[in-house]
C-alpha cells in the first residue's frame, strides 16, 4: 500500500500531499454482520482492532507510516528489520506496550544499523 502511495505521489501531483498511517496488531477479533433491523454492517471488533487503531493514530506522533506491535513483529518471523520506538501507553490499556516501526525486509539495500536501538547502533 505504501509503495503504491509513493508511486501516486511521484506520478500525479494531485496526490502529492496525500499521506497515510497504518497500525498492525495481532490477536483474536470478532468478525461478522452486526446490527439490527434498521442498520446492518459487516465489521471487525475487539481489543486487537482497537489496539491497531491506536497504533495507527500514533503514526502521526512518531512521524512514520507504519507501526506494528511487538507481538506482531515477533510472530512475523525473521526477515524484517525494524526500529524499536519504546514503550507507549495507549488509551484503553493499563500497561505500556513495546512498538516497532517496520521499515523493510532484510537484504533490500537498507543499512541495518538504522533500525537498531540507539544503545546498540554504535558498537565501537
Amino acid at each position: 500500500m505504501l509503495t503504491k502511495l509513493y508511486e501516486l505521489q511521484k506520478n500525479d501531483p494531485r496526490f502529492a500531499d496525500l499521506d497515510i498511517g497504518i497500525g498492525i496488531s495481532t490477536g483474536d477479533v470478532i468478525v461478522g454482520n452486526f446490527g439490527g433491523e434498521n442498520r446492518f454492517d459487516y465489521s471487525v471488533i475487539g481489543d486487537t482492532v482497537n489496539f491497531a487503531s491506536r497504533l495507527e493514530g500514533l503514526t502521526r506522533h512518531f512521524k512514520v507510516h507504519l507501526l506494528v506491535s511487538l507481538q506482531t513483529f515477533s510472530e512475523a518471523g525473521p526477515g524484517y528489520i525494524a526500529r524499536e520506538l519504546g514503550l507507549v501507553k495507549v488509551k484503553g490499556k493499563e500497561t505500556a506496550g513495546a512498538n516497532r516501526r517496520r521499515r523493510r525486509r532484510e537484504n533490500d539495500s537498507v543499512d541495518p544499523a538504522f533500525y537498531r536501538p540507539a544503545s546498540t547502533a554504535h558498537s565501537g
